[in-house]
């Protein structure tokens, strides 16, 4: 429906500095210093990113659309640093960096699953409650509303558990980095799955034709995957690391069929996004409008 890009990178070879990179439209390092991305063993619920270094969801909230977030945020456990604080209307998911996909706890044993601002309890697979979220945070929006969905999964990740099997708990003390590449597959194949079915709301609610949608990663693929021709994986900075997969779809703008070399990087989606939306960035962003390059009108 859309293109498919050969040269696109994640802003880091890890996560959480590729989120800020998208959240933001800058680059990460700007950000460092308050965010200690040192790994510390209390990193992930001490450090932060500032709402008011937050440019997406913000912007396009004050633009006059709907912002949700489903799946997976890691970019501050406090209170002061959680989606709502960052332009969000909704948040659904987990704040941490992983989850078990049907405890929904964290590896230190701590439940993490989150209805905006307070915990809750909720029995499933976490890729198919994060689908069923989005899709009714689409359903139940007014048709003449715009919106930004936000849907980072936290598959396929760590630990590595298949859909179906609901007594496969884990722990630090049980399988919590094993894998086989069996269950990263049937992981991978639910999350293809899920992304399915939030475009099928898209298309009850007569709006896959008028909305603007990516799908990309936040670095290259873990050792269970399979990143070939590409040398080495998450984690380091050789393409295999940083390299990911995006494909764009927006119908009467991106010629269906199509695939882009352009170089591009997280957080020029950022850029994209509030520029296709009219939306006023809070400072200067570091992306770039991919939009022009994508439709033909700019080579360059």
């Amino acid at each position: 429906d859309g293109v498919r890009f050969t040269d696109c990178y994640a802003n880091a070879p890890v996560c959480t500095p590729t989120r800020v990179g998208f959240l933001t439209g800058r680059y990460q390092q700007r950000f460092g210093r308050d965010l200690e991305w040192a790994l510390g063993p209390n990193n992930n619920k001490t450090a932060g990113l500032k709402p008011a270094d937050s440019a997406l969801a913000s912007g396009l909230k004050s633009a006059g659309y709907r912002t949700g977030i489903f799946g997976k945020w890691h970019c501050g456990w406090q209170p002061e640093f959680r989606p709502l604080r960052h332009g969000f209307d909704e948040f659904f998911g987990i704040l941490l960096g992983n989850a078990d996909m049907y405890s929904h706890r964290y590896h230190d044993g701590s439940d993490d699953l989150w209805e905006n601002d307070k915990p809750v309890k909720q029995t499933g697979y976490l890729t198919s409650m994060l689908a069923d979220r989005a899709a009714s945070f689409v359903d139940k929006g007014s048709a003449d509303q715009p919106f930004l969905l936000y849907l980072p999964f936290n598959a396929v990740h760590w630990p590595f558990q298949a859909p179906g099997n609901p007594n496969d708990i884990r722990s630090l003390e049980n399988r919590w980095k094993d894998g086989t590449r069996k269950e990263y597959i049937s992981m991978l194949e639910s999350m293809d799955s899920a992304v399915g079915h939030v475009l099928d709301a898209l298309r009850r609610k007569g709006l896959d034709e008028n909305t603007f949608v990516v799908f990309t990663n936040d670095n290259g693929g873990e050792r269970l995957s399979n990143s070939g021709p590409l040398f080495h994986t998450k984690g380091t900075l050789f393409e295999g690391g940083i390299r990911v997969p995006a494909v764009a779809r927006s119908p009467g703008r991106i010629p269906a069929r199509s695939v882009t070399g352009q170089p591009s990087i997280t957080m020029d989606f950022t850029r994209t996004f509030l520029t296709a939306a009219g939306a006023a960035a809070n400072r200067r962003l570091d992306g770039i409008d991919l939009l022009p390059l994508l439709s033909g009108k700019r080579t360059r």
